[in-house]
């Protein structure tokens, strides 16, 4: 009891010095080191993969599962009072910082009894979730491949990989993801019923360049944020008009800005924002028919568009299979009425409605992938926040769940397919 009481602490401590040092997309100096002090602790084997993520490795023999954690943050003001809140305008105010933790949690355990693990597992601590480019900086990394293959030169045999999707040392993928703010008690584990649980999204910017003039003579300028706010207009009202409803497009525009003074007409502006559907043809084509409208738009107005995506994660496929055998035996290590069915709490359709994103699906479309939620927060017991609040808090007694999850699902039986 008290072995287990100091490892829960520890998990604690880990994931408040995480939190108070919030950092964001690829550039993780402080979130690296913090991780690496443990690995190195740990005496577990490990490299950085890409532009700034870390992966490890305990056990031999062929690779079974993949364990992944994002860790990056959000560019965002705390305001939620913690003695251990971030003071440096990033925070993790979307659970970043608990993966994290209950990662190397099980990093931990599984170390302790490496010698009776009968294939590899490999750990993901991913970088830039929140921008949708980590995960596949990862993968074109060699993530999936043999372990002397990642962050290899051979560019060509990645490619061909790739484009084989059945060839990988890798067989399976497994991630984790806080829920707050919902009527759950803590450590609640929600198991996807298979299929897809998030959106496809792509971030997006506009650029527009025009010409200054004076305000009282616009005429004599080319109006950089008259152009663009027609853009904007036209945005609003492109989903239902080039792609079916049924796919739930949805654009979302979340800052523009142009000019710099109230009476100069603005030669420069830009807008950004992103693009959702449940079908990835349809996220192609919507995204496509943005590209072309503001070009269009911009030829009208006389000023030139840049239309660039800035980062994309395709929908979120929970292997039905995989989704089976994990509720099967995470049943069997919690309480039964603790692991349920998302269909059980949300109802069959809940899924296909939510219009959140997740980059762990770029794992999905090349192996067996599953999502799981945790409730680290429920809303009777006062954490009413939801994700990417200033304001959100996490429940702490979810890390030493979530490090048991992620043990129970990396020792999942292998079939002989795999």
């Amino acid at each position: 009891m008290e072995k287990e009481t100091t490892e829960r602490e520890g998990r604690i401590y880990t994931r408040r010095l995480l939190h108070a040092n919030a950092e964001v997309g690829f550039d993780l100096p402080k979130t690296r080191k913090i991780i690496t002090d443990t690995l190195d602790k740990e005496e577990v084997e490990y490299k950085t993969v890409g532009k700034g993520s870390l992966v490890a490795r305990v056990g031999q023999g062929k690779c079974a599962s993949l364990l992944r954690a994002d860790i990056d943050a959000l560019p965002l003001r705390e305001e939620s009072a913690l003695p251990f809140a971030s003071k440096n305008d990033t925070m993790h105010a979307c659970g970043h910082d608990m993966h994290t933790a209950m990662l190397l949690g099980a990093l931990s355990a599984l170390k302790k009894k490496e010698q009776h693990l009968p294939t590899e597992v490999r750990f993901l601590f991913q970088a830039s979730e929140e921008n949708l480019e980590g995960a596949h900086d990862a993968i074109s990394s060699g993530i999936l491949q043999e372990w002397d293959e990642i962050g290899s030169e051979n560019e060509d045999k990645c490619k061909q990989l790739l484009e084989k999707h059945d060839n990988f040392f890798v067989k399976r993928a497994f991630s984790i993801h806080c829920i707050v703010g919902v009527p759950l008690k803590c450590g609640t584990l929600v198991v996807s019923d298979g299929g897809v649980s998030a959106s496809a999204s792509t971030f997006f910017s506009v650029r527009v360049f025009g010409e200054n003039a004076h305000g009282g003579a616009p005429h004599l300028g080319k109006d950089a944020l008259c152009a663009l706010h027609a853009i904007y207009s036209a945005f609003l009202s492109l989903p239902e008009r080039s792609v079916s409803l049924v796919d739930m497009p949805l654009i979302s525009v979340g800052q523009m800005k142009a000019g710099n003074a109230p009476n100069v007409i603005a030669s420069e502006g830009e807008m950004l924002g992103t693009v959702r559907t449940r079908c990835d043809d349809t996220q192609k084509t919507l995204t496509d028919a943005l590209s072309e409208t503001a070009q269009e738009i911009a030829v009208a107005y006389g000023v030139r568009c840049e239309f660039s995506v800035l980062g994309h994660a395709p929908t979120l496929c929970n292997d039905s299979a995989l989704a089976d055998l994990s509720l099967l035996h995470l049943k069997r290590m919690f309480a039964p009425d603790c692991v349920l069915r998302a269909s059980e709490i949300y109802g069959g359709e809940t899924q296909k409605q939510n219009g959140g994103s997740e980059d762990f699906a770029n794992f999905s479309h090349l192996v067996p992938s599953l999502l799981i939620g945790i409730c680290a927060g429920d809303s009777r017991g006062g954490y009413t926040f939801p994700l990417h609040h200033p304001s959100v808090r996490f429940d702490e007694d979810a890390l030493h769940i979530g490090a048991k999850v992620y043990e129970t699902l990396a020792t999942l039986p292998i079939s002989d397919t795999e």
